[in-house]
């Protein structure tokens, strides 16, 4: 199926013309322009929500092993001053 050419876009714009009027027409833009920028900007905060959630998953397994090592330091002075 061949895109729509000229003829055929202009046809659907006076229909539409026809049908909703020229007073409608800027609102009915204007909330579909508001409708892309909603959805652009619930993708990026996705986005972002997702980096961040990967950040302070390395950040807490960063601290976990940090935990770690201070844990085994202390047991391992501890061991020492028992035996």
């Amino acid at each position: 199926m061949r895109p729509p050419g000229l003829l055929e876009i202009i046809l659907i714009i006076v229909i539409v013309l026809i049908i909703l009027g020229t007073g409608r027409l800027p609102q009915i833009f204007e909330v579909a322009g508001k409708g892309i920028r909603a959805l652009r900007g619930g993708k990026k905060s996705e986005e972002t929500e997702q980096v961040k959630a990967t950040k302070r998953s390395k950040k807490r397994r960063k601290n976990r092993h940090r935990l770690d090592d201070i844990f085994l330091l202390q047991k391992g002075i501890r061991g020492q001053f028992e035996a």
